[in-house]
């Protein structure tokens, strides 16, 4: 009796314990699964597959929303189908205007910043894009203050050019290398956000609209809010093969007047990094009226004119610690005298055989 007792409690934990395994096993295999679902759900939305178009969520804020919130950034797939155009063709809203959108370049970024008053991230998500560019890897949807941007990301050097025809933005893209006989490659060298940045990227587009109207295609960094390495600006500039790579920026010392800084252990025959250096300083020095303060080599950590493998000089328009200074550069007609000085600096550069 006590025998057949002990068998049938010994087989009901044997029970018990087969049904506890399997619903773990089960509850185990779901988990996972869903692990599974979510991951796949993540890839599908930031990884583009097939010549796909996706929108993903962006880590960085370019020029038209540098302030903004990225909490109504998407993550959502992009609606696309192939076509045999060249180029892209994005369409626009009803009733947009296209006086009110922008299109930016921001080369050192290698993204393309398309800018639309309004929220139409619905419209977006319901919409297709056409055309294929095989150097674009993934476009990228925000909605910051009342905005809507689109980010084009490449893979490579391109210009992208657009026009709006039939209520669609058609985008072109153009691979630089190669593509201008002059080439200058301006970089916005700010540190700091706020006064120096608003001040040194005002000038600095200054002097692009200076040099373009004499017939030299100017590529700028440092234009989109963020402080990207020397060295990655340097890397673009030489994958680029541009002429000349000339940095404008603030005295970060309590050093009044106009200096020029340049990388002494990279020596090019004939026209090189101290000569650039030295137009600079004297152009910009001549023209604005500030006090030409000095020459000098490249300070110990500039990894933008060390990596620099072209001519490449940087040159301080002042000091904004400085109140007198500070006043200087708050003015437009100062400003644009410097302006025509580096041009013009620039535009002697290539005269010399730069």
């Amino acid at each position: 009796m006590m025998e057949e007792r002990l068998s049938r409690i010994m087989l009901a934990c044997c029970m018990v314990y087969t049904v506890f395994a399997m619903f773990c096993m089960l509850r185990f295999s779901g988990t996972e699964a869903e692990t599974d679902a979510a991951a796949g759900q993540e890839t599908a939305g930031n990884v583009t597959a097939g010549g796909g178009r996706n929108v993903g969520s962006r880590a960085e804020s370019y020029e038209e929303a540098a302030a903004a919130p990225q909490t109504a950034a998407e993550s959502a797939a992009f609606p696309t189908e192939e076509a045999q155009t060249a180029g892209m063709r994005i369409p626009l809203p009803e009733g947009l205007s296209p006086d009110t959108l922008t299109v930016a370049n921001y080369y050192d970024s290698r993204a393309v910043v398309v800018t639309l008053p309004g929220t139409y991230g619905d419209f977006y998500r319901g919409n297709v894009l056409t055309g294929s560019v095989p150097g674009v890897e993934g476009i990228f949807l925000s909605e910051p203050e009342g905005k809507t941007v689109l980010e084009l990301r490449t893979t490579g050097l391109y210009e992208c050019r657009y026009t709006v025809e039939g209520g669609m933005l058609a985008l072109s893209f153009i691979d630089l290398a190669g593509t201008y006989d002059k080439v200058v490659v301006l970089d916005a060298g700010w540190r700091s956000a706020g006064a120096e940045q608003e001040t040194i990227v005002d000038i600095t587009q200054r002097v692009r609209q200076k040099l373009e109207a004499e017939g030299i295609h100017v590529c700028c960094t440092g234009l989109d809010g963020r402080l990207t390495p020397g060295e990655e600006r340097a890397g673009y500039a030489n994958a680029l093969s541009a002429d000349l790579l000339v940095s404008i920026r603030a005295d970060g010392e309590a050093q009044t007047g106009i200096r020029a800084f340049y990388n002494g252990t990279y020596v090019i025959p004939s026209f090189g990094s101290p000569e650039l250096a030295a137009l600079l300083e004297r152009s910009a020095a001549s023209a604005s009226g500030a006090g030409a303060a000095g020459l000098l080599e490249m300070e110990h950590g500039d990894t933008l004119l060390a990596g620099a493998e072209i001519p490449a000089a940087a040159v301080t328009i002042g000091c904004l610690t400085d109140p007198e200074e500070a006043a200087l550069l708050s003015d437009a007609q100062y400003r644009e005298r410097l302006a025509e000085g580096i041009a013009a600096a620039v535009t002697a550069a290539f005269a010399s055989g730069g």
